[in-house]
């Protein structure tokens, strides 16, 4: 449809618009029935006013359904494409996040290598160093058992040197921060595009029955159905027969 046709439609005037007015302000005026005779024109009312709903409708969807053909092919030729574009991007973007879990994993990895190999030569340090002051401490006590006095408390003093060396590589290995391996967070692209994680709050259900009422949703959908199935009793819910007037 051009937008000169397009444009005359939106100036033709509404069918029965007038009438559509009389009975809309008509119909305002009632504020409620008194007597079996208001009834039969409320009655009359509502049919009219239905009836005038059903032609302005009827002429909105003709005069509306060639300009959403329009749309609608419009719409179905581009969506040929943004929508693979946008799945095919999603796509690649989870085979991004998956790589940089991988790196992150590894570098976690060769953290836990280095921390492990660092204490295992401290401790090791710290082993030797305890051994040659148990050595150097026996050393002193013979040296004290054959009077050889000023030596000994040398070799004692040097006994307590070397088990302090070894306590405190003991402390090393307990106390070294943690190694970081850096990681890369950020990428950048030949055509000024760039990628990085980000992390967002949401949630997974664990334990449904542990979930507050105010957080669940009541499916409508599925107990109308139910209920237009004839069930009648669903815990929880009261099923009853709501009253409507219907005229027309």
């Amino acid at each position: 449809m051009s937008e000169k046709t397009l444009q005359q439609v939106l100036d033709e005037p509404v069918e029965q618009e007038g009438r559509a007015k009389e009975l809309i302000m008509a119909a305002a005026d009632w504020s409620a029935i008194t007597s079996q005779e208001e009834r039969v024109q409320a009655v009359d009312m509502v049919t009219m006013m239905k009836s005038c709903g059903k032609v302005i409708e009827r002429d909105r969807d003709a005069a509306v359904r060639p300009v959403n053909e329009v749309v609608k092919r419009i719409n179905g030729k581009h969506k040929s494409l943004t929508g693979p574009l946008t799945e095919g991007a999603k796509r690649l973007e989870g085979l991004l996040l998956a790589y940089q879990k991988q790196e992150e994993a590894k570098a976690a990895e060769e953290e836990k290598r280095i921390a492990e190999e660092r204490e295992a030569v401290q401790l090791a340090e710290a082993e030797k160093l305890a051994a040659e002051a148990t050595a150097k401490l026996a050393e002193a006590e013979k040296l004290a058992a054959e009077g050889r006095t000023a030596e000994a408390d040398a070799m004692m003093e040097d006994s307590a040197k070397t088990a302090a060396d070894s306590a405190e590589a003991l402390n090393d290995a307990v106390d070294a921060p943690a190694p970081v391996v850096e990681v890369q967070r950020q990428t950048h692209g030949n055509y000024g595009g760039q990628g990085f994680t980000k992390k967002t709050w949401t949630f997974r259900i664990t334990n449904i029955e542990q979930v507050p009422p105010e957080y669940l949703e009541v499916n409508a959908v599925a107990i109308n159905a139910a209920i237009r199935a004839k069930v009648r009793d669903i815990p929880g819910l009261e099923i009853y027969q709501k009253e409507t007037y219907q005229a027309g």
